[in-house]
C-alpha cells in the first residue's frame, strides 16, 4: 500500500535536527492527513455507491409497490364503476318498480273505495234483510199461533168427528138388521135345550120387516132347542116404542117356567144380545 511505503521511507530517514525533525513530522502528519482524506474519500465514494444502489433499489421497490397499489386501485375503481353501473341499473329498475307500485297503490285505493261503497250498500241491504227477517219471524210467530189454534180446532173437529162416527156407528148398529149367527144359535141351544118341551109364543111388530125377521129367527132357535111354539090364534102386537128382545113370563108361572125364562135370558146375553 502507498501508506505503508511512506511509513517505511520515513523510518529509514536518518536523524536530523529538531527543525528538520519537526518539519518531517509535520510533513508526515500532512501526508497522513492526506492519506486519511484519500482513504475517507474512497470510503465515502464506496458508501455513496452503496447508498445510491440501495436508494435505487428502494425507489424500485417503492415504484413497484406504488404500481401494484395503483393497479389494485384501478381494479377496485373498475369494480366500483361496475358496481355503480349495476347500482344505477338497479336504481332505474327500482324507480320503474316504484312507479308501477305507485300505480297499483292508486288502483288499489280506487278499488278499496269502490269496495267500501259496495260494503256500505251490502250493509244497508243486510239491515233491510234483518228487518225483513224480523218481520217474517213476527209473522211466522203469529202464523204459528194461528196454526196452533187451528190444530186445536182440527183436533176438536177430529174428536167431534170421531164422536159423530161412533154415534153414527151405534145408530147404524141399532138400525141394522139384527142377526143371530149359526154359531150363536148353537150356543143358545146348548144352554136352553135342557128345558125342551117348554111352550112359548112370539109377539112382534108384524108389519115391520126387521122385527118380524128376528122374531122368526128366535122362534127357530127355540124350536131347534126342543121348545114348543104355542102361538095364540088371535092377533097380538106390541105398542110403539118397545125395542130389543124381551122375555116375559106370567107372574104365577111355575118355578120351572121362571127358571127356563132366566136360562133363555142368560143364553142370549152370552152371545151379546142383552135382554
Amino acid at each position: 500500500m502507498p501508506i505503508e511505503k511512506i511509513i517505511n521511507a520515513m523510518s529509514t530517514i536518518q536523524s536530523s535536527s529538531p527543525i528538520e525533525i519537526a518539519a518531517k513530522s509535520q510533513t508526515r502528519l500532512f501526508i497522513l492527513y492526506v492519506a486519511v482524506l484519500v482513504v475517507g474519500g474512497i470510503a465515502a465514494a464506496i458508501m455513496t455507491v452503496f447508498v445510491y444502489r440501495a436508494g435505487n433499489r428502494y425507489q424500485s421497490t417503492v415504484q413497484a409497490d406504488a404500481d401494484a397499489r395503483i393497479k389494485t386501485a384501478d381494479t377496485r375503481a373498475a369494480e366500483a364503476r361496475a358496481e355503480s353501473d349495476k347500482a344505477n341499473a338497479g336504481l332505474a329498475e327500482s324507480k320503474v318498480e316504484i312507479v308501477r307500485l305507485t300505480a297499483e297503490t292508486e288502483k288499489a285505493k280506487t278499488e278499496r273505495a269502490e269496495a267500501d261503497k259496495h260494503i256500505a250498500i251490502a250493509k244497508a241491504d243486510a239491515a233491510r234483510a234483518k228487518e225483513g227477517i224480523a218481520n217474517a219471524e213476527a209473522r211466522s210467530t203469529e202464523a204459528s199461533v194461528q196454526v196452533s189454534r187451528l190444530r186445536v180446532t182440527v183436533a176438536n173437529a177430529e174428536k167431534e168427528r170421531a164422536q159423530a162416527q161412533t154415534a153414527l156407528l151405534k145408530l147404524q148398529q141399532r138400525l141394522a138388521d139384527r142377526v143371530i149367527t149359526d154359531t150363536d144359535a148353537r150356543r143358545i141351544i146348548e144352554k136352553i135345550k135342557q128345558y125342551k118341551n117348554r111352550e112359548f109364543d112370539v109377539v112382534t111388530y108384524w108389519d115391520d120387516r126387521e122385527p118380524l125377521a128376528i122374531a122368526n129367527r128366535v122362534a127357530d132357535v127355540l124350536i131347534a132347542a126342543g121348545w114348543k111354539l104355542d102361538q095364540p090364534k088371535g092377533w097380538r102386537g106390541l105398542l110403539g116404542g118397545t125395542t130389543g128382545i124381551l122375555v116375559y113370563f106370567h107372574p104365577e108361572a111355575s118355578p120351572e117356567a121362571k127358571q127356563a125364562a132366566e136360562a133363555l135370558v142368560s143364553a142370549f146375553n152370552s152371545v151379546g144380545y142383552l135382554l
